[in-house]
């Protein structure tokens, strides 16, 4: 079960890197993003470049583009887990970081 919530989390962390990349921020300022984000439980305001509380934002949903982040990563897990199909993803781990509890 650990495995899969490993997978998960490696999956999220991965898609969640993707999207900061696509506003063209270098992987430094990815990688402090994804830290602050972990370690201060906030979510980073790609339009506004800050970090806001869920309570205390601009964004009208802020928990939908994480939401809908999830539900793909889910849904290509099943769908990889119910074919007789394999896929594989090398996962760069240099830039994956555990998350902190």
């Amino acid at each position: 079960f650990d495995d899969i919530l490993q997978l998960i989390k490696l999956a999220f962390l991965d898609s969640y890197r993707i999207v900061l990349s696509n506003s063209y921020l270098s992987d430094n300022q990815i990688d402090k993003i994804i830290d602050n984000c972990l370690k201060d439980k906030k979510f980073y305001n790609l339009k506004n470049h800050k970090y806001e509380d869920f309570d205390f934002t601009s964004v009208i949903n802020p928990a939908e583009t994480d939401i809908q982040i999830l539900r793909s990563t889910i849904s290509i897990i099943g769908i990889l887990s119910t074919s007789n199909q394999v896929l594989t993803y090398n996962f760069n781990m240099e830039n994956l970081k555990p998350m902190k509890r």
